[in-house]
């Protein structure tokens, strides 16, 4: 996807929560307005999905990235 820096597979870890996790992209697509969002999955829980605009993943506040 050309419109994000973000790629499949990178990993992002929340911040500011007493409650770390750490994400993967599974997926990048474009909602209805154009707008590039992520599929992600808990890394430690693969059954745990969470789907954000890239936006949000970019946000330094929020996520940082891993590795």
């Amino acid at each position: 996807m050309e419109n994000t820096p973000i790629k499949v597979g990178q990993r992002f870890q929340t911040r500011g929560h007493y409650d770390v996790r750490v994400w993967e992209v599974e997926a990048l697509f474009e909602d209805t307005d154009s707008l590039p969002h992520a599929r992600l999955c808990q890394v430690d829980r693969r059954n745990e999905f969470r789907t954000l605009a890239c936006e949000v993943l970019l946000d330094a506040a929020r996520f940082s990235p891993v590795g």
